[in-house]
């Protein structure tokens, strides 16, 4: 009888788990960066909510794009391999 083959591990990026921790730790601030700015500048020259909310716009499409970024650099996060497609 014979036994069935291991398969051999994927090799891993060698990015530490360190750094893509503070990468990911980023989003938030991404995202609440431009509605602080949109906030302050409709407080300081009282342009109602309109900053707040393209800050918040902005935000948002910042931090898709840095998830689909950080998604793209990092195939192994999601279970994709690049080369398959």
């Amino acid at each position: 009888m014979t036994q069935p083959r291991l398969s051999t591990p994927k090799p891993r990026n060698n990015r530490s788990a360190t750094e893509i921790s503070l990468q990911l730790a980023g989003l938030g601030t991404e995202l609440a960066a431009p509605v602080l700015l949109g906030a302050f500048l409709s407080i300081r020259y009282q342009w109602g909510i309109i900053p707040v909310l393209a800050g918040l716009i902005l935000g948002i499409l910042t931090t898709v794009t840095h998830v689909l970024v950080f998604l793209r650099k990092n195939p192994d996060m999601h279970g994709k391999n690049p080369a398959n497609e």
